[in-house]
């Protein structure tokens, strides 16, 4: 559909008569802008038809980062970050474990109670890339910006 030779439209569009090597010249002489900017838009179009082969979930990141950046090993791999466990304050009425608020006075182990804020800025999942892989980092990131579900947030490792 997209494929569209320019020679043979000119050619079926010249009257048998007119088909001189220096008309046919001049034609493919006007032809050829057209030519090279139809040549950019299908390399184009395969790039984004390419990029919409993918979408936010982890096999299809890892996919796309191993085809650009170690498409023969692979060995790039997203894994998932540690998060700190969540603490939370029921009331009695709720029937829950039972969690204690100790003062520092009475040196028992501190419980830290995590605002929303602090708790949704951690990283939720880490690019693990091996170092013999050079990258620019923020041209990777913004790759992975593509394609990462909004508030996750992610991070570097670099493996042996």
């Amino acid at each position: 559909m997209f494929n569209i030779d320019f020679r043979d439209i000119s050619n079926k569009w010249i009257e048998p008569d007119l088909r001189q090597p220096a008309i046919l010249d001049f034609i493919y002489s006007i032809i050829k802008p057209f030519k090279t900017s139809n040549n950019f838009l299908q390399v184009f179009r395969d790039e984004i038809n390419y990029k919409l082969l993918f979408n936010g979930q982890v096999i299809y990141i890892e996919h796309y980062l191993n085809d650009v950046y170690d498409p023969i090993l692979r060995r790039i791999f997203i894994s998932d970050a540690e998060r700190a466990p969540i603490n939370y304050l029921f009331n009695k009425l709720e029937s829950r474990p039972k969690t204690y608020l100790y003062n520092k006075s009475e040196g028992q182990v501190s419980l830290y109670m995590y605002n929303t804020l602090e708790y949704n800025g951690t990283i939720t999942f880490w690019v693990n890339v091996p170092a013999s892989i050079t990258f620019n980092q923020i041209v990777m990131t913004n790759q992975i910006d593509v394609y990462r579900m909004a508030g996750k947030q992610f991070g570097f490792k670099i493996i042996p």
